[in-house]
C-alpha cells in the first residue's frame, strides 16, 4: 500500500505534485531611483572646525593626535588619524614627528570659510 504523502494546506495555490514548465515570462523593469534625502545644516560643528578651534588655541604648540582625540571628544583615533593626514596633504597642517601635527602659518586665524559646516 502506497504511504500517503503529509497532508498540506489546502488552501495552497500550488499543484499537490511536480509539474514540467510549458514557458516562462520575465518581465524587466526600469529601475527608480529614491528622490535624494533632504540636506539640512548640521547643528554641531564638524570635526575639522573642532580641530582648527582647538589648535588655535596655541597655534605654535605641536599638538598629539590622542591630545586632539580627547580634546574633541573623539572615540574613532583611527579616522581622526586619516582626517589629520588629509589636511597634512591639503596644507593646513604640518607633521612636525610621528603622531604630532602644529598648525600652517596661514590656517593660524580664523576664516568664515573654514568654520562653516555643511
Amino acid at each position: 500500500m502506497p504511504h500517503d504523502p503529509i497532508p498540506g494546506n489546502p488552501a495552497d495555490p500550488r499543484p499537490a505534485i511536480s509539474q514540467d514548465f510549458t514557458a516562462l515570462d520575465i518581465a524587466v523593469h526600469q529601475a527608480v531611483k529614491p528622490p535624494p534625502a533632504p540636506t539640512r545644516p548640521s547643528l554641531t560643528p564638524g570635526r575639522k572646525t573642532l580641530v582648527l578651534d582647538l589648535l588655535r588655541t596655541d597655534p605654535e604648540r605641536p599638538w598629539r593626535s590622542q591630545e586632539i582625540a580627547e580634546a574633541i571628544d573623539c572615540s574613532n583615533i583611527k579616522s581622526l588619524w586619516t582626517q589629520l593626514s588629509t589636511w597634512v596633504k591639503d596644507g593646513m597642517l604640518r607633521k612636525i614627528a610621528k603622531d604630532t601635527y602644529a598648525l600652517v602659518p596661514d590656517w593660524m586665524r580664523s576664516n568664515e570659510a573654514d568654520t562653516v559646516t555643511i
